[in-house]
């Protein structure tokens, strides 16, 4: 019998030093391929002291049957931006994130706040 719910956590780091970074938090339906979750990340342009952004999100998983990368997820919602000092506020923007990810939920994929895009390395957390 297939669990209904589970939850994962994911750690999304980035490829390149420097670069934007994420922790995902979903809560899984398998039976029917969904997902919802809760990002928490930092939108960074090297040394710079990035922006702290906060998204909900929803998508679908995907099994693709091949040995490595077992499945495949897209993700999209609403992020709200915290802009650092000297400028401070915040703004909504989009957010998006896909993955492909083997039975452990480790793998490669992508997230975007707005125009801000982060190739990352996802492994599972905790």
């Amino acid at each position: 019998m297939e669990t209904e719910f589970y939850l994962v956590k994911l750690d999304f780091r980035p490829e390149i030093a420097g670069a934007g970074s994420m922790t995902l938090q979903l809560a899984v339906n398998p039976k029917r391929g969904t997902l919802n979750g809760r990002a928490e990340g930092l939108m960074r342009l090297g040394i710079l002291q990035g922006s702290h952004f906060s998204a909900n999100a929803s998508g679908n998983l995907y099994k693709t049957g091949l040995k490595s990368m077992t499945r495949v997820v897209g993700m999209e919602g609403r992020a709200t931006v915290s802009v650092p000092p000297p400028e401070t506020g915040c703004y909504l923007t989009t957010f998006k994130a896909s993955f492909a990810i083997d039975d452990d939920w480790n793998g490669v994929g992508s997230f975007a706040a707005g125009a801000n895009i982060y190739d990352c390395h996802v492994t599972r957390a905790g």
